[in-house]
């Protein structure tokens, strides 16, 4: 049996849900537990996910963490666009990663090897969002390399 609020396996006797707490019994009366098929909004992604994710990923070349936090505020409280919602989190973990790196190569100027630095980490920028665009426009998550997972 499967949790009806988020999905998550329960057992038979269980009266609350492990994973997010809803209570499983509907009717003291006569004890139903109510159960709905395991659902994982974000195992497959919409076209126009997929298109979005694309149009975030370029949009992050240029203009940084915005676009990934433009739609991860939109579509973070939707249950239909969790893939979505998960993408732009990813995305913006990985952009506030660089402007962390952006910031210790500023500092890093006064050795002379910032400036080298600041340009290896807009080469990387660019060349990981294009292959998170190619990625998600197949419908696929695409997992940031050497990303902090700040937000969870």
């Amino acid at each position: 049996m499967f949790c009806s609020k988020c999905g998550a396996n329960v057992m038979p006797e269980d009266d609350f849900c492990g994973s997010c707490g809803t209570s499983l019994v509907a009717d003291k009366s006569n004890s139903q537990v109510i159960h709905s098929p395991k659902i994982n909004p974000s195992a497959e992604s919409a076209p126009d996910d997929r298109n979005m994710a694309i149009l975030m990923c370029i949009g992050s070349i240029f203009f940084a963490f915005f676009p990934s936090l433009i739609f991860w505020l939109i579509n973070k409280d939707k249950e239909n666009k969790m893939w979505i919602s998960d993408q732009s989190k990813a995305m913006l973990n990985f952009q506030i990663t660089l402007i962390l790196a952006y910031l210790v190569s500023a500092i890093l100027t006064i050795i002379i090897i910032g400036g080298f630095l600041a340009i290896l980490v807009s080469i990387f920028n660019v060349v990981i969002c294009i292959l998170a665009a190619v990625k998600v426009s197949k419908g696929d998550g695409y997992k940031y390399p050497l990303s902090l997972h700040l937000l969870k």
